[in-house]
This record gives structure tokens, C-alpha cells and sequence, in this order.
């Protein structure tokens, strides 16, 4: 994933935090300790809390922070994130340029509207590109099944059985990752 995980700044490394949509959430220093906390609303509007123990240098990164909302790229001059294809405003939960007519679907609701962005609801949907959003859900069972697949296969390791389910389970996760990792990038 093309995802920033550490920001190296005036000789120190600042960690960020997501939550499962990607979102930075809080940003730590190496001793764990919370820099600055990031509250959204649905369409990445945000707020900064927590800078009451920051430094001037830690403020004005966190202030001019790019990574927030679902992890895009933020500019603040102009308050619109870039999804690789197009550029996305928070202001109007809209982009700002039409989609390709490739993606027109009017079999669906907002299928017609080449300027919607998750189908108007941000809360069940991810755009990781800004041409099309796949189901959060879809993220966290891809995540649970993961989790599940690989605790399954651990634990049928430690109590010495050799049933292939279990190794069936441990691949099927595996896999599921994979495509998850494709479907995000």
C-alpha cells in the first residue's frame, strides 16, 4: 500500500495512527506519546485536539499535516484531497471533477452523478483512487477472515494436529489479504 506509516521531522519520527478506513487518527512520538488526536466528520472535514504538550516544531507538522482523512494527500492551500485520478473537497463532499463516463451506472441511485464521491455515504464506503469505492464492510471481513484463518492455523500447530482444514483456513486468509491489498491500492 502506498500509505504513509512514519514521518521523519527535525530528528525525530512521528507515527501515525489509522483507523480501519485509513484514517490518521493520532499521531505518536517514538515514546508513545500522543502528539496530536484527529477527529473527522463523515466526508473529512477535520479537527485537531490534543496539542496542549507539543512543542512548536509538532505543531506546525501537525497543523500542516498532509496525511489525515483516509490517509489521502492533503492540500491545505487549496482544502482538497488528491485520490491519485482526481481531487476531492471535503467543503461540498463532492470532486471537483466529473469521472470518467466508463464508470456511469444507472442502474444505481447515484450512478448518474460522475462527481459523487462513495456514492454519497462515506461511512460504508472507501475510494482509495477516486474512480471506484468498495464497501468498508468488505474491508473488515477481509481483515476478520485474516485474523480468524491465521489464529486457526496457529493454534492447530501448537496442539500438533495435521488436519489440511486447518492449513485450508490459514491459505484462504492469506489469500483474502491479498486481493484485499489489491482492491485498495
Amino acid at each position: 500500500m502506498n500509505q504513509v506509516a512514519v514521518v521523519h521531522i527535525s530528528l525525530k519520527n512521528n507515527h501515525h495512527i489509522k483507523n480501519i478506513l485509513g484514517d490518521i487518527i493520532l499521531i505518536v512520538n517514538d515514546n508513545l506519546d500522543i502528539i496530536a488526536e484527529y477527529n473527522y466528520t463523515a466526508y473529512g472535514l477535520y479537527s485537531i485536539n490534543n496539542l496542549s504538550n507539543s512543542n512548536t516544531i509538532d505543531y506546525e507538522f501537525v497543523e500542516y499535516n498532509p496525511f489525515t482523512y483516509r490517509s489521502y494527500y492533503h492540500n491545505h492551500e487549496s482544502n482538497l484531497y488528491y485520490l491519485i485520478n482526481r481531487y476531492y473537497s471535503p467543503d461540498i463532499e463532492m470532486f471537483i471533477t466529473p469521472d470518467s463516463f466508463n464508470y456511469l451506472d444507472p442502474s444505481t441511485l447515484y450512478g448518474l452523478d460522475l462527481y459523487t464521491y462513495c456514492g454519497n455515504n462515506p461511512i460504508m464506503y472507501v475510494d482509495r483512487d477516486g474512480h471506484a469505492f468498495i464497501s468498508a464492510l468488505l474491508i473488515s471481513m477481509g481483515i476478520a477472515m485474516l485474523i480468524g484463518g491465521t489464529i486457526a492455523g496457529v493454534s492447530a500447530y501448537k496442539s500438533g494436529e495435521s488436519d489440511w482444514i486447518w492449513l485450508s483456513i490459514s491459505l484462504v486468509g492469506s489469500f483474502l489479504e491479498r486481493q484485499l491489498g489489491l482492491l485498495l491500492h
